[in-house]
């Protein structure tokens, strides 16, 4: 039996929340999120300043002062959104963006 869904004129399945999608979801790596595990949360914002400042003021300042310093996203610190790699805070998102924050790899000898 198929889950519930809605089927398209060309026979796409679509889940239904896939489509009621009406924020950004930010996907957070474990070293970021405190834990042993890679989150994803749904936060407000159309730039990407509103949505780290909206997590701020709901999840902790934790995730916010891992990525931006001085309004400005740190050095080392890689965020894609939609797949897209974007150095500008104040970018404007869909609401339905996927925004993804990487940390720079490091470690090992020179």
């Amino acid at each position: 039996m198929n889950p519930p869904g809605l089927l398209a004129d060309d026979g796409v399945l679509f889940k239904p929340t896939a489509l009621l999608r009406y924020m950004p979801q930010i996907k957070v790596p474990a070293v970021l999120a405190g834990g042993s595990a890679s989150s994803s949360v749904d936060v407000e914002g159309d730039t990407l300043a509103a949505v780290f400042d909206n997590h701020a003021a709901n999840h902790g300042p934790g995730l916010k002062n891992s990525v931006v310093e001085d309004g400005q996203i740190k050095e080392f610190i890689n965020v894609f959104v939609d797949g897209e790699e974007v150095a500008d805070i104040d970018a404007d998102i869909d609401a339905s963006a996927q925004i993804r924050v990487i940390p720079a790899a490091s470690g090992g000898q020179a």
